[in-house]
């Protein structure tokens, strides 16, 4: 009797020492599993449903180069109407510096450049006092030029009551 015992007590610790190597075996797969399959995981669900959405809509959104040569190809160039000798002091230039422009306006068709022709002593006027009430950091810089060709656009469309004029291109354009 004494032996069975000695033998259940030999099996019992064997069982045990099975038992604690299998465990951390598990614990280090469950440990592993964990800090690779869900940043895995984590990171598909990102690209799918974050990153390649916002580059299919990045995508459609930029056209090709095929489409540009296109809508160049589409975009036809109106009636050029032109207005030189617009020459103005700038605002706090003590009559020291200058601004000479001369500019293009492109409208659809004719019967515009007639009408532009009509107006042609009023445009130059409000032109030239628009021109003179800016100063010359207002007339140089990329960003201001852009900023006068849309308010020269605006100007000029309000004169003649209707929105004709499509662009406005500077011809000569000197600040001294």
């Amino acid at each position: 009797m004494d032996e069975d015992l000695k033998n259940q007590n030999d099996s019992a610790p064997e069982s045990d020492e099975s038992f604690d190597q299998g465990q951390p075996r598990k614990s280090k797969l469950i440990f592993l599993g964990s800090v690779v399959v869900l940043p895995l995981i984590a990171a598909i669900i990102l690209v799918v449903f974050v990153i390649f959405p916002n580059y299919q809509s990045r995508a459609q959104e930029r056209p090709n180069e095929k489409q540009k040569t296109e809508s160049r190809k589409k975009k036809e160039i109106g009636q050029i109407y032109t207005i030189s000798d617009l020459t103005v002091n700038p605002r706090n230039s003590l009559g020291r510096r200058y601004a000479v422009f001369e500019i293009a306006l492109e409208v659809p068709n004719q019967k515009a450049i007639d009408q532009l022709k009509r107006y042609h002593p009023i445009i130059m006027d409000r032109l030239l006092e628009y021109l003179r009430n800016r100063s010359i950091q207002e007339l140089s810089g990329e960003l201001a030029v852009d900023q006068l060709k849309k308010e020269m656009i605006e100007l000029v469309n309000e004169i003649l009551h209707k929105d004709l004029v499509m662009d406005l291109y500077f011809t000569r354009f000197v600040l001294e």
